[in-house]
């Protein structure tokens, strides 16, 4: 299923093709995520490198991701947890809210609530045994969850 699918479109499909369309957005982040070059290898002797015009060449490292705070929609923690969506709900944490996170495991997708000030170490409660989650506000309509993901920021 192509993510350019219009919100028509999108509207009369069943729930199990919605589901799919969560699939094909998860696949986009984790292709994303794979081009990302990973630290550059040493030589295996440990000698440094030959030494260039005036001096010795450096490294090519790569350049770091710009901060993504750990609150806004689409950060994806170290469990793969990706944040979905800020509510208005109360956390039970002092001055949190609840964030609905969404597991990244692909045989699970489960939707849960967390505080805004957990999200970097939540594990899902479904398939990594992690806390159960806070009670989120049912998302009613296909049109909310395409404006989420609309808002999602683009990754390079």
């Amino acid at each position: 299923m192509e993510l350019s699918t219009t919100l028509a479109e999108i509207a009369a499909l069943s729930i199990d093709e919605r589901l799919k369309v969560i699939d094909a957005i998860w696949d986009t982040i984790d292709r994303d995520r794979a081009a990302i070059p990973g630290p550059v290898p040493e030589r295996a002797d440990g000698a440094p490198e030959a030494p260039s015009g005036n001096g010795f060449a450096r490294e090519e490292k790569p350049r770091p991701l710009p901060p993504v705070k750990t609150t806004e929609n689409g950060y994806v923690n170290r469990n793969d947890q990706m944040v979905f969506a800020k509510t208005e709900s109360p956390g039970n944490d002092r001055n949190q809210r609840v964030y609905v996170l969404v597991c990244g495991n692909p045989e699970c997708r489960h939707r849960y609530g967390a505080n805004g000030s957990d999200i970097f170490q939540r594990k899902c409660p479904n398939c990594q045994g992690g806390r159960p989650g806070l009670p989120v506000p049912r998302i009613r309509t296909i049109a909310e969850i395409l404006a989420r993901i609309d808002a999602l920021p683009p990754r390079e």
